[in-house]
């Protein structure tokens, strides 16, 4: 077992991410050490650096950037995830005027990896995003509370998740204090890994939101949040609108109430 407050260990962590990240098709560079600092509780589970790679490249294969896209304009709006071969799970308030302008939206994928002289790459694949919404809790992240769900469930035109897969939306309760990962595409660029907890408790009978200290980045919207078996918990969503620091986030019991008729059976 790996002491985690030894910050030699810590630092030959990062070290030793940053070197094997990249044959996984992960820009490492895209996280900071502080980032992956906090990665390294994970090795409290037993885990080598090998197999959380491992994990966290599978798992962003399933999580893509949702970018606007007119002509040569584009701009990138924020995270999604397969929760199904053909459906993508993010914030409502990424898809700016769903019905109006919905057709000009992808979702880019920015982990698939190949073989080139034995190197491994990544190369950005952009599906369209059917012009459907299944369901929408849309409402603007001026107002987010915890009666404001803040998703959306999008239907793509290629079911790239039966290649890639696609996360499980289950029933995990989040605890205060429960280490928590965000996985993203801040601005639209490489997957980002970070690392924080859960920062206020969950009341299961009236809240919707969780409340986590993650550092993240424009772009994040819409980003699955695990815990670290890396069973999903949650949506984030933005800044808590109380204003003391903390980010906000659906919770992911609340979700599966809304989408579960969607969901292939388990």
């Amino acid at each position: 077992m790996i002491v985690l407050d030894n910050i030699e260990h810590r630092r030959s962590f990062v070290e030793r991410f940053r070197e094997v990240a990249p044959q996984l098709g992960i820009d490492a560079n895209a996280s900071t050490d502080a980032q992956l600092f906090r990665l390294f509780e994970l090795f409290a589970r037993g885990w080598t650096i090998e197999e959380t790679l491992e994990k966290l490249a599978a798992i962003s294969n399933q999580i893509c950037s949702i970018v606007e896209v007119e002509g040569e304009y584009s701009a990138p709006r924020g995270t999604g995830f397969l929760v199904a071969p053909n459906l993508v799970l993010s914030a409502a308030h990424v898809i700016v005027d769903p019905d109006e302008r919905l057709g000009y939206y992808r979702c880019s994928f920015n982990n698939i990896r190949f073989r080139d002289n034995d190197v491994l790459s990544a190369t950005p694949v952009s599906v369209l995003i059917d012009a459907q919404v299944l369901l929408s809790t849309a409402s603007p992240i001026s107002s987010l509370s915890t009666g404001a769900l803040d998703v959306t469930l999008l239907r793509l035109q290629e079911a790239v998740g039966e290649t890639r897969g696609f996360i499980s939306v289950g029933d995990e309760v989040p605890a205060q204090g429960e280490p928590v990962y965000v996985i993203s595409h801040p601005g639209g660029n490489a997957v980002s890994f970070s690392a924080g907890k859960v920062s206020r408790a969950h009341n299961q009978l009236t809240d919707v939101a969780v409340y986590h200290d993650v550092d993240t980045a424009d772009g994040a919207s819409g980003a699955p949040i695990f815990n670290r078996e890396f069973d999903l918990i949650g949506l984030h969503r933005g800044a808590a609108v109380d204003g003391n620091g903390d980010r906000d986030a659906a919770v992911v019991t609340a979700i599966l109430n809304l989408i579960e008729q969607h969901l292939p059976p388990n």
